[in-house]
């Protein structure tokens, strides 16, 4: 099936240079598409591919959670009510998508500047943890700065 899709046969369409995406061990390893080590029955994975797995293992963990808390949050995005047929869908989707994302940003900021208890209480305190800044403001010449 992985053989089939677009991204494997249109690769520059999907990704830039240098550019990556992370699979589950169902999928092939090419250079651009990282997956999991997977344990020989010949011999012991070494001791770095577990941490890299462990370390891939959370993050997969830590993305399912936010895009649960997201869809709690957005029912819409629990299931689109129309299919992806042409570019103009896969469009559409992305900017629903984009913009469920701008709205829960300005959420969390709003609830912030009022003091008010998080709506999504649960996952701040996870995110936070991830040690990846939510909230982003620009700076005096345009560029994103971190709070």
């Amino acid at each position: 099936m992985f053989l089939c899709s677009c991204i494997y046969h249109h690769l520059e369409t999907f990704l830039g240079a240098d550019k990556w995406v992370w699979a589950d061990s169902a999928y092939l390893s090419l250079p651009w598409c990282v997956v999991p080590f997977k344990q020989s029955s010949m011999q012991l994975m070494p001791d770095t591919h577990k941490i890299f797995n462990q370390h891939l293992s959370k993050i997969h963990v830590q993305s399912k959670h936010f895009y649960r808390s997201l869809k709690g949050q957005f029912q819409s995005l629990c299931e689109m009510q129309f299919q992806i047929q042409n570019q103009h869908d896969l469009e559409f989707a992305n900017m629903w998508m984009r913009c469920c994302l701008i709205l829960h940003n300005l959420i969390l900021e709003i609830e912030e500047d009022l003091s008010v208890v998080s709506s999504n209480l649960d996952y701040m305190e996870e995110a936070a943890t991830w040690g990846v800044p939510l909230v982003y403001e620009l700076d005096d010449g345009g560029e994103g700065a971190e709070q």
